[in-house]
């Protein structure tokens, strides 16, 4: 039988590690939409990951490639406008972040800093068939991907003197070679070694690493579940690799292997869990534990989970309030859990999607946040409205990221960052005799959008009453329209009608 191993803290550690804890148990979660909202295809992918110097978050959004650092006091996003099914991030030690993308070939990215532009740097390499690939920084900061394609897994490294990228493959053969589209994961050991993941053809969860003389070796080959369900990895503090998967009893699994091979694995969570992405699994670099967030399937939903530990063996899963689809998690330096996903948040019956940042920590910028309150609010519509048609703040203001600052911008707002809709001044999510109140007293005369100016062309008049007017009754749970607001609503129509 394996041992576990236990390391005694000492008091400082403790001491810090309770006052974590203590943080944790105290703030709540919640979601930043991030990158270019209004996502209409739930398995859209993301990545996160924290700068290791400066605690600023992350977040690369495929589909179309968009990254979106957060950190206390902005909120940054670029984007490029070629469309991919996948997105993988790393940021290193000089808080310089890049991606490997896929559409049509492997791109490497990067956000360049000086010119404050996110750029494609090169193509990596060719592809055989549907991919799937993870990214990976050395104990250097140099950049590898693993592959796995139809060719089978294979290792792009970058090459430093010459700039150039070479790939190598990984020799498997009969079942032993990785089942088709799926994700392998990788990382590097505190040696420097490559660590891959994948699933294999033989319905087994396997961790090679490669020896610097003896190649490529098998550490690891756990019975999974026979569906694509995903493998996640990471290296723990000693330096050994631990990996999360679905186990053959529909068990999400996680496995570490010591220094002598030995695996030791433990049971997160006996529902019938959905999906894991590469970077699913993360170490806390306070408790020096592995962490992981997934989806669960419960009926339609996807519900989002964080599995932690703090001792390697007693497990603790918390069901966050979002339904989302495919995960990422990263830590700050502090601990904190920061996750990218894909979520789903029905409104009126409308389901409405965007990639989102889910954390507990409320000292990040909130994007939409333009007044720096702290909040969203109309005030921020306002300075909205104030942009539209002019091109002298679109890093800010251009949230559809098409170039122009319009009303299309002021929507996606209203529908994505507020859940509401277009006629709800106070931001209720409800237009109802408080909104038509507001508008009914600034009738005619120069306002705001909280006064009822709802297209914020600054004046409140017929068209504002016509929005207000489509939209009446609106509430994130329907119900019944108060009869006096019906009143009034149709007074208005009628009276004001040219």
């Amino acid at each position: 039988m394996p041992n576990h191993r236990r390391n005694t803290p000492t008091l400082a550690a403790a001491l810090a590690l309770l006052a974590f804890h203590c943080a944790q148990a105290q703030a709540q979660w919640t979601a930043r939409i991030t990158g270019a909202p209004g996502e209409t295809n739930p398995s859209a992918a993301s990545d996160i990951a924290v700068d290791p110097n400066t605690n600023r978050v992350w977040v690369a959004q495929a589909r179309r490639v968009t990254l979106t650092a957060i950190d206390q006091s902005s909120t940054l996003v670029r984007t490029l406008p070629q469309d991919t099914l996948d997105i993988a991030l790393t940021v290193d030690e000089f808080s310089h972040a890049s991606f490997t993308s896929w559409f049509g070939f492997y791109y490497e990215g990067e956000y360049i800093a000086v010119t404050d532009s996110l750029e494609l740097s090169q193509q990596l390499t060719s592809f055989f068939g549907q991919p799937g690939f993870d990214r990976a920084l050395n104990t250097q900061g140099v950049p590898s991907v693993v592959i796995n394609d139809d060719s089978g897994i294979s290792l792009a490294s970058y090459d430093v003197p010459t700039g150039t990228w070479t790939r190598q493959l990984v020799p498997l053969s009969g079942d032993s070679r990785p089942l088709l589209d799926s994700r392998p994961a990788m990382s590097f050991d505190h040696q420097n070694r490559p660590v891959i993941a994948y699933l294999s053809r033989n319905q087994e969860a396997t961790v090679l690493r490669q020896h610097p003389t003896l190649g490529w070796q098998t550490i690891a080959a756990e019975t999974m579940n026979s569906f694509f369900t995903g493998i996640s990895l990471d290296i723990l503090p000693d330096g050994n690799p631990v990996f999360a998967y679905i186990s053959n009893a529909n068990e999400l699994t996680m496995t570490k292997v010591d220094d002598q091979l030995v695996t030791t694995t433990h049971t997160i969570d006996q529902a019938a869990s959905f999906f894991l992405r590469p970077d699913s699994l993360a170490i806390n670099p306070v408790t020096g534990q592995p962490a992981i967030a997934y989806t669960d399937l419960d009926g339609s939903a996807s519900q989002l989970k964080l599995a932690t530990t703090t001792d390697g063996t007693t497990w603790t899963t918390e069901t966050l309030p979002f339904n989302a689809s495919f995960p990422s998690l990263g830590f700050n330096s502090a601990g904190e859990p920061y996750i990218s996903a894909s979520i789903t948040t029905t409104i009126a019956g409308e389901d409405r999607r965007s990639i989102a940042l889910i954390s507990q920590d409320t000292s990040l910028a909130i994007p939409g946040d333009f007044n720096h309150d702290a909040s969203l609010n109309p005030a921020d519509l306002d300075l909205l409205g104030q942009a539209f048609n002019t091109t002298d703040d679109l890093d800010t203001f251009d949230i559809t990221r098409d170039g122009v600052i319009n009303a299309d911008d002021a929507l996606i707002w209203i529908r994505f960052y507020a859940l509401t809709e277009t006629g709800d001044a106070n931001l209720d999510q409800r237009i109802d005799l408080i909104d038509l109140s507001n508008l009914a007293a600034n009738f005619g005369n120069p306002g705001t959008y909280a006064q009822g100016d709802f297209n914020l062309d600054g004046v409140v008049d017929l068209i504002d009453l016509s929005f207000l007017a489509a939209n009446f009754g609106f509430e994130a749970t329907p119900s019944i329209p108060e009869p006096a607001a019906s009143l009034l609503l149709l007074t208005l129509l009628t009276q004001r009608r040219p």
